[in-house]
């Protein structure tokens, strides 16, 4: 309940173009849907649609793959990210370039850290190599809350594929260790 009231907060300072993955509170979509700065909402989530039902004004529900995003969406289109962790945690190779790519100002995940399976001090590393990022992080109770400021940082084509590579090997080294520790 806590972290809904923290993330309605961060609702209510939105304006411009915001995308929501994973958003399960009703609570939390009804107060984007509310909020009259926001010119175009986009609600996605890789499993299932959920949010908005009345599309009056709004962008509807749509089920979009996240390695298919970043072309779906284009370069920086969207002013604000709302991201639950769980529900973009076997994409974090892909979704972590990409979000850089197709945000202007902020992007925010929430979620359980034991729900992620990238660990807070990787995920930071992984951010930090694009210049001009600024990264907070909160806790509220079991949950954290990961701001990521994005101050004009911008991808480059030949190290999104390097960092891909080595993203890749590592989730490979982390499968193989936990096959041989069962």
């Amino acid at each position: 309940m806590k972290l809904e009231n923290t993330l309605k907060m961060f609702v209510k300072s939105f304006s411009g173009n915001v995308m929501g993955i994973g958003i399960e509170s009703q609570q939390i979509t009804e107060a984007l849907q509310k909020q009259e700065q926001i010119s175009n909402c986009l609600l996605l989530d890789c499993y299932d649609t959920i949010g908005m039902q009345d599309t009056k004004k709004r962008g509807r529900n749509k089920k979009i793959p996240l390695k298919k995003l970043r072309k779906k969406v284009g370069k920086k289109k969207m002013d604000y990210i709302l991201c639950h962790t769980n529900s973009i945690d076997p994409y974090w190779r892909y979704f972590i370039r990409d979000s850089v790519y197709m945000t202007s100002k902020e992007i925010i995940y929430y979620g359980k850290e034991e729900e992620c399976s990238l660990e807070l001090e990787e995920f930071i590393k992984r951010y930090k190599r694009y210049k001009k990022i600024e990264i907070e992080t909160e806790k509220e109770g079991e949950y954290q809350i990961i701001f990521i400021h994005l101050n004009g940082a911008k991808n480059h084509r030949i190290l999104d594929i390097f960092y891909f590579i080595g993203d890749s090997l590592y989730q490979a080294i982390q499968l193989f260790g936990d096959y041989l520790v069962q």
